[in-house]
């Protein structure tokens, strides 16, 4: 008797945890058809569904397959409209009691697709753009959907932050041609970045920017002048294009190093 008793608590606290281990990916969610742009007409179904599908398969609790029945035709919009009326879209989520929506658009060129998906949360007022932005072939974006699906349901929302930048900050006599080297945390979208330096008009960047998927680093070839200080920021007021690949943004880093006399 007191054996079967254990036994009936032992799997009470497997199941338990069990629960609490999938609560970030046991919510309600609203997965909208994606808007449409030339070619990927008729597309946009088969990527919601897929990624439905997928979403569903690792525990979500998915509360709406379209939101034309209820968004589009109850206020006569066209599905070009969506990225457009987030606040129905918020109105529609606490309607059907969805603690998130996914929506997004592709875009389509010579039988290459773009999808961008975005994220808004029930008290979040924008919503997030996730990356990576997928682009390929119809094959290629199924692929992907999976991970996709990931993303949404576990969102990384640490922040990268830079670890090391070469030139160092404080280095002096540095020469004048660099490759400036600037490592961070955590693995980071290539494809954006956003870097200014001081004075404006006292050094160039030559060739392409290179981004190291092990090191997490992206080097820039620069040609400097002698014997000034530089400083330089990382995603500064004017621009935030360093992100990791969840789109998280990097904070902005500032440093400083001196030219040498040559």
């Amino acid at each position: 008797m007191k054996r079967s008793l254990y036994l009936i608590l032992f799997m009470v606290l497997i199941s338990l945890a069990y629960s609490i281990s999938h609560a970030q990916s046991s919510g309600r969610y609203l997965v909208v058809n994606f808007d449409c742009y030339g070619e990927a007409a008729g597309k946009s179904g088969v990527i919601g569904d897929s990624l439905r599908y997928y979403m569903a398969k690792s525990g979500a609790n998915i509360v709406s397959n379209d939101l034309a029945s209820k968004l589009i035709s109850r206020k006569n919009l066209n599905e070009s409209d969506l990225n457009y009326v987030l606040k129905s879209l918020k109105t529609l989520m606490s309607e059907l009691n969805a603690e998130a929506a996914v929506y997004g658009h592709v875009l389509s060129s010579h039988d290459i697709l773009t999808v961008e998906l975005r994220l808004i949360e029930k008290n979040q007022p924008e919503p997030v753009l996730l990356d990576p932005i997928v682009c390929g072939r119809l094959q290629d974006i199924y692929k992907m959907i999976p991970r996709m699906a990931g993303l949404i349901l576990s969102p990384d929302k640490s922040t990268p932050v830079v670890l090391s930048v070469e030139p160092c900050d404080g280095e002096r006599d540095v020469q004048q041609y660099v490759e400036m080297t600037i490592t961070f945390s955590k693995p980071m979208n290539p494809s954006t970045y956003s870097i200014t330096g001081y004075p404006e008009n006292m050094w160039k960047r030559f060739g392409k920017v290179a981004y190291n998927d092990s090191s997490r680093a992206y080097i820039f070839k620069l040609h400097l002048y002698p014997d000034i200080e530089y400083e330089f920021h990382i995603n500064g007021a004017e621009a935030k294009g360093f992100k990791d690949e969840q789109g998280n943004v990097a904070p902005e880093y500032v440093w400083r190093f001196t030219t040498g006399h040559w």
